[in-house]
């Protein structure tokens, strides 16, 4: 081979070690340039919650718990504070002994009851208890991160001895990943890496290179997001032990509250991610409505009253907290309340049209 052939060999072979380092070096320059960012994760001030010693139901709300967080977003910021009383619920505090005439509502329920990211006053009980009347008395207590059975824990041993009349239990699809069970798959090791809060050498790179950290943010968005929908389709199957816990739990709810006289109904919570005219939650929700039907449960479905609030938003980040945070929102929650109350008028629970 010439000299000159060998010289054109040694230019191509670094030119190509070179590419892919003068591409990233470009891309780093655009994102900087443009101010393309990835969202930021919210600051956190969390006294919600207590541990206790007990297998399975773990944790319980704080006596006057306070969580507190400001997201950041596009330029902006916000604070919300969310409290609970002294009662270990979030919302005006009751007396225990219920006064004649009312009707006491109590709402079980994970972070969509609890009504995470959302201010005091506009949650989905807030609401309800707006739509009710001035003889209805409703309590939230939900209890943020629950799977089912602990809200049947949570309730036999902190809730029932309030007398409610009624019980509403917010049914969420996340509650199939049950704490302590098998089943499902395992978070896929690009979600794992790209989650925002993963330490080690890729938050040393997050740290020092916009263009990676907005890549890994992009994918985690997307990644994870498939991954909660797959996770759900495949796990609401009868050999499921995720589901198996939940069926068993609303069984356990159904008969206490029956036992007790008490009407028990489930309501079923979708994930506001909208696709081909419907969420995403739709398959895997339809599964526990049709086990409720079969089971004897009365069940609320709010999934066409979202749908038919989305159609008068741009899109559904208009029903959620945020664009990071995809926890519904107070209108979200007013429109869900304002559906259940009427399907509360029309099942015989409520004296009165909202």
């Amino acid at each position: 081979m010439s000299q000159a052939a060998q010289s054109r060999n040694r230019r191509r072979l670094l030119v190509t070690l070179a590419a892919p380092f003068l591409g990233l070096l470009l891309l780093e320059g655009v994102v900087r340039m443009t101010g393309i960012s990835s969202l930021p994760v919210p600051e956190v001030e969390d006294r919600l919650l207590s541990e206790v010693n007990e297998s399975d139901l773990k944790f319980v709300n704080r006596p006057n718990g306070m969580k507190r967080v400001t997201y950041k977003e596009g330029g902006e910021s916000w604070t919300v504070v969310m409290n609970l009383n002294a009662d270990r619920f979030r919302g005006p505090r009751l007396e225990r002994e219920k006064p004649a005439g009312q009707l006491r509502i109590a709402c079980l329920g994970d972070s969509h009851t609890f009504g995470e990211g959302v201010p005091n006053g506009g949650t989905w009980p807030d609401h309800l208890r707006k739509f009710a009347g001035a003889d209805v008395e409703v309590i939230n207590a939900g209890v943020d991160a629950y799977d089912t059975l602990q809200e049947a824990l949570w309730y036999e041993q902190f809730v029932e001895s309030w007398n409610p009349d009624v019980v509403l239990l917010a049914y969420f699809p996340n509650d199939v990943a049950a704490r302590g069970v098998g089943g499902g798959t395992e978070s896929e090791q690009l979600v794992v890496w790209t989650h925002p809060r993963q330490t080690g050498w890729i938050r040393s790179l997050r740290t020092h290179s916009k263009a990676a950290d907005v890549i890994c943010d992009r994918i985690y968005n997307w990644r994870s997001l498939q991954a909660r929908q797959l996770a759900w389709n495949e796990r609401y199957i009868d050999g499921d032990p995720g589901w198996q816990r939940a069926r068993q739990a609303l069984l356990r709810l159904r008969a206490r509250c029956n036992a007790q006289g008490r009407d028990f109904h489930v309501a079923l919570f979708p994930y506001l991610v909208e696709k081909e005219g419907a969420f995403v939650s739709s398959k895997a929700l339809a599964v526990v409505r049709e086990f409720c039907e079969q089971s004897g449960i009365s069940c609320f479905d709010g999934e066409p009253a979202l749908l038919e609030e989305l159609e008068r938003c741009s899109g559904a980040q208009e029903l959620r907290v945020g664009q990071g945070d995809f926890h519904a929102n107070s209108r979200a929650y007013g429109a869900f309340a304002k559906a259940l109350a009427s399907w509360l008028v029309r099942t015989g629970v409520l004296p009165k049209s909202p």
